[in-house]
């Protein structure tokens, strides 16, 4: 296969991606506009029974089954030719160069998969582009790790284990990730054991930070483990102190934290930990903050009358 056309073959992966997840999602005037950008692509492409064998690497049910067409994609030659011929054909395993993967790799983390016997360095560049790589590769050292979380700050989400949402296509607001190869993945099963390296530990807390300052929301969907850490906390509660119901019972059970909340809300008493419900310094805390509050009443309504 020539080179310009292996592009193509990428460029359709990705657009064959791009179209289940819209039809997942329902997404259907955006689904039938990629169809018609599929069938441009089948155009350049020119498949032949040979091209066919490479097609087979990946879901090819989109040119098979009917729930996936519209009249115009269900009568297009080149996907009747798909249909006809795709079960005479041997897979054949399909690689792409590393440069064609980096080309593409923010469009979809999946593409690593057609990337055969990367090295370290490979891995690292293409994770520090898309951290979601990070879920696909079957052995992640500290070094690599440490590398990546200096050049992606997202990373540490992927380290957390929340899922930073790929973006299926460059054109699109639409977004996804692979459920399965997060659950199974490498760094998901060895997250406490990265965690227990300091380096590693205060470097993931730091760019969660950075992470949630562009929406302290995601705070919510973090790990019992993140949202444990003292200083994200801290940090949370100062841009936003609503989030304290989302904190952990370390954070709850942290006087110097819970003193500082009471102080902003009375209400705030209804999260304190087990540890600190009857503590008598906190009641008191209360205690003269009511007395404050009637005290500034008794004043307005003199300097009313």
């Amino acid at each position: 296969m020539i080179k310009d056309k292996y592009e193509l073959l990428l460029k359709l992966i990705l657009k064959i991606e791009a179209a289940y997840q819209l039809f997942f999602y329902d997404e259907f005037n955006d689904y039938y506009l990629c169809l018609d950008e599929i069938m441009i692509l089948l155009d350049e492409l020119k498949l032949n029974n040979n091209d066919l064998c490479y097609l087979k690497n990946i879901n090819h049910q989109i040119f098979i089954d009917r729930k996936y067409f519209n009249n115009k994609f269900e009568n297009n030659k080149h996907r009747l030719f798909i249909e006809k011929n795709m079960n005479n054909c041997n897979e054949k395993k399909l690689n792409f160069d590393f440069d064609l993967i980096k080309k593409y790799i923010t469009n979809n983390y999946y593409i690593f998969n057609f990337l055969d016997n990367p090295s370290e360095k490979e891995i690292e560049e293409l994770a520090i582009l898309n951290p979601n790589v990070l879920y696909l590769v079957l052995k992640i050292n500290n070094k690599m790790l440490l590398n990546v979380l200096k050049r992606n700050y997202k990373a540490s989400a992927i380290l957390d284990g929340y899922i930073v949402l790929d973006c299926i296509d460059a054109s699109s607001d639409q977004f996804y990730v692979d459920d399965y190869a997060y659950k199974n993945s490498y760094i998901t099963k060895n997250k406490t054991k990265f965690l227990k390296n300091k380096n590693i530990y205060n470097l993931y807390i730091n760019c969660l930070k950075k992470y949630l300052s562009d929406n302290v929301l995601n705070y919510i969907h973090l790990s019992s483990c993140a949202r444990n850490s003292i200083e994200l906390a801290k940090y949370v509660l100062s841009i936003n102190p609503k989030l304290l119901v989302y904190t952990g019972d370390d954070i709850k059970n942290n006087k110097e934290i819970m003193n500082d909340m009471i102080k902003i809300d009375k209400n705030n008493t209804y999260y304190l930990g087990e540890k600190l419900k009857h503590l008598k310094e906190i009641w008191l805390i209360i205690k003269n903050m009511l007395f404050y509050n009637q005290l500034k009443r008794c004043i307005y309504e003199r300097t009313k009358n």
